[in-house]
C-alpha cells in the first residue's frame, strides 16, 4: 500500500550515505531576456498525468509547494525546459539501452537544470551532477586535464550505469531515485518539474517543448 511505499522511501533515506545538492537552475542572464513572460492570469487546474515516481495523497502540498517555486523563477526554469527539450531525444535514447524508463531523464532537470557544463560548489559536476568517486566507478576519466562529467553522451552512460545499479538493489525505480539523491522532498521535487514540463502551459510557461510536453513513459504498472 502507500504506507508502506512511504516506510520504505524513509527507511532508504536514512541509511543513505550519498548525498547529492542540486546546483542552481539558473542560466547566464544574457539567455534569459529570450523567453517570452507569459504568466497565468487565472487559478490553473493541475494535469492529471500519472508518472512513474506519482507517491500519493501524502505529497501533493510538497508537489504543489515545488511546482510554485519553478513558477517564481519563471525565466531561470524556462530556459531550463528549452534545454532539456533539446536533449531530452539524445538522453533518453541512451537510458533505453540500459533498460532506464525515460521519466527518468527528468532527474537532469533538477540536477543541472540540463546543463552539461554545470558545476556545483558540493562537487557535483555535469548533466547529472555526479561526484568524482562515482563517475569514476561507472567508467568516466576525471583529471586534471579531462573531465568527462562535461560530456554529455558519456555522463549519461556513467549515470545509466549508476541508476541500474541503484535499482538492481531496491527493485524499485522510485527507491533507486531515493538512493541516488536522499534529500526529504527529491521525489516531490521531481514530481513538480515533470508536471511542468509535460503541460508547460498549464502552469503558465510560454515556451515550445514538444518533445517534453505530454510526455510519460510510465503505463501505470505497480510498485514492489
Amino acid at each position: 500500500g502507500n504506507r508502506q511505499n512511504v516506510d520504505a522511501v524513509d527507511k532508504l533515506r536514512n541509511e543513505s550515505r550519498l548525498k547529492l545538492t542540486p546546483i542552481s537552475n539558473a542560466p547566464s542572464g544574457a539567455a534569459r531576456s529570450i523567453v517570452p513572460v507569459i504568466r497565468p492570469t487565472q487559478t490553473i487546474q493541475q494535469p492529471t498525468a500519472t508518472t512513474l515516481f506519482d507517491i500519493g495523497e501524502d505529497f501533493s502540498g510538497d508537489i504543489e509547494r515545488n511546482i510554485s517555486l519553478l513558477q517564481s523563477r519563471y525565466d531561470d526554469f524556462a530556459q531550463c525546459l528549452l534545454r532539456a527539450n533539446q536533449y531530452f531525444p539524445q538522453v533518453t535514447s541512451i537510458l533505453r539501452a540500459y533498460g532506464v524508463p525515460d521519466d527518468i531523464a527528468y532527474i537532469a532537470l533538477v540536477e543541472s537544470g540540463y546543463q552539461a557544463h554545470g558545476l556545483s560548489r558540493f562537487g557535483g559536476a555535469g548533466l547529472w551532477q555526479l561526484p568524482k568517486a562515482v563517475a569514476r566507478r561507472y567508467g568516466l576519466r576525471v583529471n586534471s586535464s579531462r573531465d568527462e562529467r562535461m560530456s554529455l553522451e558519456a555522463s549519461t552512460h556513467a549515470f545509466a550505469r549508476y541508476i541500474s545499479a541503484l535499482y538492481q538493489q531496491t527493485g524499485d525505480w522510485r527507491l533507486a531515485v531515493i538512493r541516488f539523491s536522499p534529500q526529504r522532498d527529491y521525489l516531490a521535487k521531481l514530481i513538480a518539474v515533470m508536471r511542468v514540463a509535460q503541460d508547460p502551459q498549464a502552469y503558465g510557461f510560454g515556451v515550445d517543448v514538444p518533445n517534453l510536453a505530454g510526455f510519460s513513459s510510465y503505463s501505470g504498472q505497480s510498485f514492489t
